[in-house]
């Protein structure tokens, strides 16, 4: 029904609503059908103030969420050989200056998400995709996000004031031994909403290379949380 021409549908509607049954009784054919259709359909925030990508995430559904992520770089790809072969690609009315636009294709990254895609503005501190990631410790699908993606934490925090790196700690994550010479000393030294830095919770967790690694990178041993502890103490 979908490539029948001759079939008028609202998509952005009742296609929605077919994209939340496939989700449900777990139809990948149908659902890849359906967002190959209109990938944007990821995108659409619920009344819930979700979209498909974020929900997944927040409902604890890796694979899925990794799923879509494939889809997208699929959709990336293929769009950019289309146009590079003269072919005209978008299926639904769209140019390819106005979808250059939504995902902002560049040659390292074959796919930039619009703004919706990765949290909605009123409660970004609370859906936001990289964030909602963090908390159930998906470091691979994290990676993905920021180096295929270019999808960057919350530089305040989240919802319980926490930016990657506190994240990252707690999780044991590689990420806590990047290079954060470019970082801001107030990013190093973000206090969540109990006061504590990322330097607190690796102490606390006893993780001597990381809090070396941190106070090497300018992160302040001084700073306490609200029992008025500093990391050390």
């Amino acid at each position: 029904m979908l490539k029948n021409p001759s079939v008028r549908i609202d998509y952005r509607v009742k296609n929605t609503d077919l994209l939340s049954m496939a989700s449900l009784w777990d139809w990948k054919a149908v659902e890849t059908e359906l967002i190959h259709y209109d990938v944007s359909q990821i995108f659409a925030l619920g009344m819930d103030g979700f979209n498909y990508l974020t929900r997944s995430a927040f409902n604890g559904r890796k694979s899925k969420v990794l799923r879509l992520l494939n889809l997208l770089k699929d959709h990336g790809e293929r769009l950019r050989e289309s146009v590079g072969e003269g072919k005209n690609p978008i299926r639904r009315r769209r140019s390819f200056v106005s979808m250059s636009k939504m995902y902002g294709y560049q040659s390292r990254i074959l796919t930039r998400m619009p703004a919706s895609s990765i949290a909605n503005d009123e409660d970004s501190v609370f859906h936001h995709l990289l964030h909602l990631c963090a908390q159930q410790d998906w470091e691979d699908v994290s990676n993905i996000l920021e180096d295929q993606f270019d999808i960057h934490g919350l530089p305040d925090g989240d919802h319980v004031g926490r930016t990657m790196l506190h994240w990252a700690v707690e999780n044991s994550w590689d990420y806590a031994l990047r290079d954060f010479s470019h970082k801001p000393k107030s990013w190093l030294d973000h206090q969540d909403r109990d006061g504590m830095t990322a330097l607190h919770i690796t102490c606390q967790l006893q993780n001597r290379e990381v809090a070396e690694h941190l106070v090497d990178s300018g992160a302040s041993y001084l700073l306490k949380n609200k029992l008025g502890r500093t990391p050390g103490s």
